[in-house]
This record gives C-alpha cells, structure tokens and sequence, in this order.
C-alpha cells in the first residue's frame, strides 16, 4: 500500500499516512494530521502550525517576516538583502557582498584575494588556474 500523497516515508503511521517529518520538499505535515500539506507561496519548508511562515528558503532565497525574499546579486546564501555568506562562482565574498571575479578562469577568490576555485577544465595550482590536459 502506498504512502500519502507527497510523503517520503509511512513506516510508523501506516499506508496512505506519513510518518512525522517525512514530507517531500514544500510541504509539511500540519500538527495533528498524517498527511503531507503544500507549503504556501513556494516555501521548501514551512511552520507545521502556519503555511504561511516559511522556516527555510533555500539556496538564493532567505526568510523575513514568514516570507521568501531573493537573495543580493551573485549571493547563493544570505540572511537579508544586504548579508551574504558565501557566493556563486564567479563571485567573491567582500565582507557581506559578493562582487564579481573578473579574472577568468578563476571561479572564486579567497579573502586575501588569490584564486581558490577554477572554472570547469581548469585546475588549481598554487593560488592559479591552469589548463587541465589530463584524461580521465
């Protein structure tokens, strides 16, 4: 017999049930219920007490008031519009910014400015990206 609808996992609590916290991304097991409900407005992970308050995000996206809110340009983690904790490639951590990296190939700088991550096809090589010539 299958699971609920939207549910990873009915082990506990039997076929067309979930078992607690075993809800597929975007929804969440309201308190008191066995099924798997949508999270409103696109959230991944809501309040089990209110749809309406999302708990979690996401990559690119941080929570303010119970809402998902776009993270600043070129930030993958953030904590407001203004707050980065780490950067998409191609970008560079400053402080709590992200500024772009011009110095293709390198994907990504340190905090002392020299490179820590090559773009694809490359490799590291002391703070520098060469060529990958290898064959695998």
């Amino acid at each position: 017999m299958p699971c609920a609808a939207n549910c990873l996992k009915c082990d506990i609590n039997g076929p067309r049930n979930c078992d607690s916290t075993q809800c597929t991304l975007g929804f969440v097991q309201l308190t008191g219920t066995l099924n798997c409900t949508a999270c409103f407005n696109s959230c991944p992970v809501c309040d089990p007490n209110n749809l309406n308050s999302c708990l979690d995000c996401g990559p690119f996206r941080y929570a303010s008031s119970g809402s998902c809110l776009a993270c600043p340009s070129g930030c993958q983690t953030c904590s407001s519009a203004v707050s980065c904790s780490a950067c998409q490639l191609g970008f560079t951590l400053l402080g709590t910014a992200c500024q772009s990296s011009l110095n293709y190939p390198c994907a990504m700088t340190g905090s002392n400015s020299q490179c820590i991550q090559c773009y694809l096809g490359y490799t590291l090589n002391n703070s520098n990206c060469v060529i990958n010539l290898s064959c695998s």
